[in-house]
């Protein structure tokens, strides 16, 4: 490919997150039943560790971007795009329709002490309690 289709590309996939990501937070005001607690016994095994916030956030957008050098052709962009809007489509019609939330108490845990617990609430800040599941990384 030419250097100038990975620049389009790159401009599309930062078009992509910030701008249809907004129909993400979209659901987050505009769902269409109370939002229910999605738990499992499992859930309570895993300790809470707020230092990995900061790989999650260095790896998540970098990740997606980075899916740009590994594209083969235009065409092969096109379809990936395509597949992340679709993705984004049925996942807004489970947001909206069948919301689950974060239990309270998996947030109240963080007092904001330290720099890792700051930066969680910052993260957090971005996201209702609703839209946890499904997760869009997957």
């Amino acid at each position: 490919m030419q250097t100038t289709d990975y620049i389009i590309q790159l401009i599309i996939s930062v078009f992509l997150i910030v701008g249809v990501y907004q129909f993400y937070f979209w659901c987050q005001r505009n769902h269409l039943t109370e939002p229910r607690e999605l738990r499992l016994p499992i859930d309570e095994t895993i300790p809470y560790r707020p230092r990995w916030v900061w790989i999650y956030s260095c790896l998540y957008y970098p990740a997606i971007l980075g899916i740009n050098w590994i594209i083969e052709s235009p065409r092969h962009f096109l379809y990936v795009a395509i597949s992340y809007t679709m993705l984004l489509g049925f996942q807004m019609a489970f947001f909206t329709l069948f919301p689950v939330a974060v239990p309270v108490e998996w947030r109240a845990c963080n007092a904001r002490r330290g720099r890792s617990e700051r930066f969680l609430a910052f993260v957090q800040s971005f996201d209702a309690r609703s839209n946890s599941f499904p997760s869009m990384h997957t």
